[in-house]
């Protein structure tokens, strides 16, 4: 092509193009079943027919589907013929879609870089195609012509594959474009989401396996992925625990078999929290830090994130049965519990 600036002049003959409407590229309305079967022989069952029975598709969506090519009648009635002169430049550009292959499985050419004036210089700028494929000139092996800018060659890994394309023209005109290519075949490794909230009046940070919240306090992992998180309370905040899928408040650890959902809550340091003894039977419990020192119930508070320790004495003649509550089990005469929340434990003398 020259610079862009002259007439080109050609004689057009034209047929409509016959095959049903789903055969059009849904994006640019490339008719896909263009190919026409060889034969010129009308008696041939194949005549005027399409060529490929598993020809991919791009829908107005994006979404790739397949169709049969070989069992439609591709070329329809003559229509007529005329001259036309045109600007030979448009503006370069590239497609938005690209349909989705299968592995070992001839690919569909697809013209990704329209326009401008020729030739192109094509590179991946970031990512890569997939392995087999191959973006450049294409030489059609029906008619021997050559077309720039196109995306053909056979798939040989299967796999999700993102890449960005950048192409310049004769005129020194670049545009670039992102996609994301599917090539099936493979076996499909399912995706669960993980999600992070922090809850509580306080602040701090979860980080590991992909999250960092703050900012990303949610990922995509692939199934079976094993998922540790850390908790890390701001300054002048306390970190209290984990919810949902996670629990306690050491490292959370989880296995993404499905979407996963963990809360981690923080409140200022200064918060306060309840603890409750409930002491029955004869004997008496106290705690460390001060605070608890009682033959019947009792309670104080703490500050958020303080370690109190509990200690059973039975009176004499009488003997410790165990604690119970939740926070606190078995029979040793001490329980440390960590004031995360408001806290209630029993100890029982006989």
């Amino acid at each position: 092509m020259g610079d862009g600036s002259e007439t080109v002049t050609r004689r057009y003959e034209f047929y409509k193009y016959a095959a049903a409407a789903d055969t059009r590229d849904g994006e640019n309305g490339e008719a896909m079943c263009s190919e026409v079967n060889p034969t010129t022989d009308p008696n041939d069952p194949n005549y005027l027919h399409g060529v490929g029975d598993h020809v991919a598709v791009t829908g107005s969506d994006g979404e790739t589907y397949y169709v049969d090519c070989s069992a439609q009648v591709v070329v329809g009635e003559y229509v007529g013929a005329q001259m036309a002169g045109f600007d030979a430049a448009m503006p370069l550009g590239m497609v938005e879609n690209l349909q989705d292959g299968e592995r070992d499985v001839a690919f569909t050419p697809r013209t990704v870089v329209i326009g401008g004036n020729t030739p192109y210089a094509i590179q991946v700028t970031q990512g890569a195609l997939p392995p087999g494929l191959a973006l450049g000139d294409y030489v059609d092996p029906d008619s021997g012509a050559t077309a720039q800018g196109v995306l053909s060659g056979t798939p040989t890994s299967a796999g999700q594959f993102a890449f960005t394309v950048q192409a310049t023209d004769a005129d020194n005109v670049t545009v670039s474009r992102s996609y994301a290519l599917a090539i099936a075949g493979g076996i499909a490794i399912p995706k669960h989401a993980l999600a992070v909230t922090r809850a509580g009046s306080g602040t701090g940070t979860v980080a590991g396996s992909g999250i960092d919240c703050g900012a990303t306090c949610t990922t995509t992992l692939d199934a079976g992925t094993a998922v540790t998180l850390s908790a890390t309370a701001a300054a002048g905040s306390v970190f209290t625990g984990w919810s949902g899928a996670c629990t306690g408040t050491g490292t959370c650890t989880t296995t993404m078999d499905g979407h996963r959902a963990v809360t981690a809550s923080f409140v200022p340091a200064t918060q306060k929290f309840l603890l409750t003894v409930v002491n029955t039977g004869s004997g008496t419990v106290t705690s460390s830090p001060k605070g608890i020192n009682c033959r019947n119930d009792c309670s104080n508070t703490y500050n958020a994130g303080t370690t109190v320790t509990l200690t059973a004495k039975p009176a004499k003649k009488h003997v410790f049965l165990g604690w119970s509550g939740g926070v606190c089990s078995g029979t040793a005469t001490t329980c440390s519990v960590r004031m995360n929340s408001d806290l209630i434990v029993t100890a029982t003398f006989q």
